[in-house]
């Protein structure tokens, strides 16, 4: 019967651990890891901010004093601002944006805390806004923009081409003139 005391009792503590939260604020950061004040262990836990409402605004949780899992931010209005995961304090995987009035505002990869595939950028009316390619966070490959009407603005390819990492527009780029529907070509090669 003790042993079922025991278990009960631990299951009871992990479930009230559980709902604890540190806020952020309170967290001191000591040679790139988080700890809470007199800890000498870094912080594992759940994480909060609030804001003046007394609402949250910013949720996640850290593992040995590092960032891991999802993280969440959300505007004074309650509306999600950002959301995305952090692998032992590195931004990973897929990372998400909203404008203040729920709208999508961005979405795309990260590996290794560099941006990585495609990334999606709309307006605030829903509009595609531009698309971007990255490579190694670096802008490489197909771009592409539009105006807010919904009318393309600018198409063209970016291209890694120096030794210190930096990317340039390469090949033909089409520059869209709004409402005339005309538009002006030009073509960019190395050094360009």
């Amino acid at each position: 019967m003790d042993h079922f005391r025991l278990a009960g009792f631990l299951i009871f503590i992990s479930l009230i651990s559980a709902q604890f939260a540190v806020k952020i604020n309170n967290l001191q950061k000591r040679d790139g890891f988080y700890y809470q004040p007199l800890d000498s262990k870094p912080y594992t836990g759940r994480v909060i901010n609030v804001n003046e409402n007394g609402d949250i605004s910013l949720e996640g949780r850290f593992e040995r004093g590092k960032r891991n899992g999802i993280w969440t931010t959300w505007y004074s209005n309650g509306q999600k601002e950002h959301e995305g995961h952090y692998k032992n304090g590195i931004k990973s995987d897929l990372w998400k944006s909203w404008y203040e009035s729920g709208q999508a505002w961005k979405e795309g990869y990260y590996f290794a805390g560099k941006k990585e595939g495609g990334w999606l950028y709309w307006h605030w009316n829903g509009e595609n806004l531009a698309v971007e390619t990255y490579r190694n966070g670096i802008i490489h490959g197909p771009w592409k923009k539009w105006y807010a009407n919904g009318q393309e603005q600018i198409e063209g390819s970016y291209k890694d081409i120096t030794q210190d990492g930096v990317s340039r527009k390469y090949g033909k780029w089409i520059y869209y003139l709004n409402d005339s529907g005309t538009s002006r070509i030009a073509k960019y090669y190395g050094n360009d």
